[in-house]
């Protein structure tokens, strides 16, 4: 070990290297929390939060590769959040995970039913209450959970989740009607597409008047064009009902903070390139690029950005004026093709959403308004002492923002006003810089 000397010591001519380095700190500017509601291999009822996919897969008896993974679309889309399988990609910073698996009647029939705790543990007339020895359930009972998601499971799931620090939120299944065997207890008519994205609209927006913005990444399946629907005068799809897509997308036409992306294609991933890549479901498409989305800097626009991992899709749209790729972007869905044939990169065509703006706008100013410390002032006298000082901590915020996140030109907080005794009311104007999405080159050539 090298001798100490104390600080202004000469004595002995020495060189001395001290180590200044400050510790990493997670990586700001990214809204990489994520919540999930899908199906998972479990009789969990409380909602668990998880930084990895191990610790995910540990507590809810999910095997990669077995059917406790593979027949639950919620376990198959844990997978591509932390983007299983793709080097230097991690994904999601937390996944929370509500579950929506319920045993059955014919559960029940088989004399097989939860025990009302969170643990994977059965009770059977002849063997007692019992686990499998690695966590997981028994085949037996895992084929006959109910993993529809009705729109009571949907409204509870969302109660359950309510005020939880997330970003953005998963639908880890088809969003459809109910149909009429599949009414939800309570209910006087199935639940309609339209009463459950309600639901989720509803929530979405009551989370952003608490000054909590989340938005929702989902996949969505439409039925298979038939011959008298499918599009004739353009290239049609072969694989995705265009109408029935447009009028999801629709939906979220006048709100702008309530969606981060629709996906409605099945994409092909691989570790490289080089390999031939797994096929995924839309489900778990879906969550792959809610990956993609949770890992990237809030001000990130997805336009023409190389996606991790994506070698393919499964079907190549095109975007003529009267073909149907044109008209999913045209309506504000997140539609993928080919970037470069030789490499196999893929990319988003356009990230502007239903409401005409671009994922970034949306995501930045979502992370913004969560920046504000407003509870501080609750509770304070309305001075114009303290309401000038309020304007200061905000306008250091501003600051702060303007200096990490690009896109901002400006943000102004200067009018505060007090409309009564007890209420105040800031009004944030922000300035943003647009996507470029055309480059006009002009070229005057001349010969001499």
């Amino acid at each position: 070990m090298a001798d100490k000397y104390e600080r202004g010591d000469y004595t002995i001519p020495r060189i001395i290297v001290e180590n200044k380095t400050q510790p990493l700190e997670r990586q700001i500017n990214k809204g990489g929390r994520v919540a999930i509601i899908g199906a998972f291999p479990s009789l969990k009822t409380s909602i668990g939060a998880y930084q990895t996919l191990r610790d995910l897969r540990d507590d809810f008896g999910i095997i990669a590769g077995t059917k406790s993974e593979t027949d639950f679309d919620g376990a198959l889309a844990a997978a591509r959040l932390f983007m299983e399988g793709i080097p230097g990609h991690g994904g999601a910073e937390q996944v929370i995970v509500c579950n929506i698996s319920e045993p059955s009647s014919e559960t029940n029939v088989s004399g097989t039913v939860s025990d009302g705790g969170d643990d994977n543990v059965v009770v059977d007339p002849k063997r007692g209450s019992y686990s499998e020895d690695d966590g997981s359930l028994p085949d037996d009972v895992l084929k006959t959970l109910n993993t529809k998601l009705t729109k009571v499971k949907l409204e509870n799931a969302l109660a359950k989740i309510k005020g939880e620090d997330i970003d953005l939120l998963f639908i880890a299944t088809s969003i459809e009607d109910d149909g009429d065997e599949d009414k939800s207890p309570g209910e006087s008519k199935p639940a309609t597409l339209a009463d459950k994205y309600g639901l989720i609209c509803q929530w979405l927006g009551d989370e952003f008047e608490l000054q909590r913005p989340v938005q929702l990444v989902a996949p969505l399946i439409t039925s298979t064009p038939s011959a008298s629907t499918i599009n004739e005068v353009g290239n049609a799809s072969k694989t995705i009902k265009v109408t029935d897509a447009t009028e999801v997308a629709k939906i979220f036409k006048d709100n702008p903070f309530l969606l981060a992306g629709l996906y409605c294609q099945k994409l092909t991933i691989a570790a490289n390139q080089y390999q031939t890549g797994t096929q995924l479901s839309v489900i778990e498409s879906a969550a792959h690029m809610c990956a993609f989305i949770a890992e990237s800097r809030v001000d990130t626009s997805l336009t023409r950005k190389d996606i991790p991992g994506v070698v393919g899709v499964d079907e190549e749209l095109y975007f003529g004026q009267n073909d149907d790729g044109y008209k999913l972007v045209r309506s504000g869905i997140s539609v993928i093709r080919s970037k470069n044939r030789a490499d196999r990169s893929f990319c988003v065509v356009n990230s502007e959403l239903p409401s005409g703006y671009d994922i970034s706008h949306i995501r930045s100013v979502s992370y913004l308004i969560k920046q504000y410390e407003l509870e501080e002032l609750l509770g304070t006298f309305g001075s114009n002492q303290n309401i000038e000082a309020f304007k200061a901590q905000l306008n250091a915020v501003n600051r702060n923002i303007m200096g990490t996140l690009g896109i901002f030109n400006d943000i102004d907080t200067n009018d505060v006003q007090k409309v009564s005794t007890n209420e105040v009311v800031i009004n944030l104007k922000v300035d943003m810089a647009g996507v470029i999405l055309v480059v006009d080159l002009g070229v005057d050539m001349e010969v001499n």
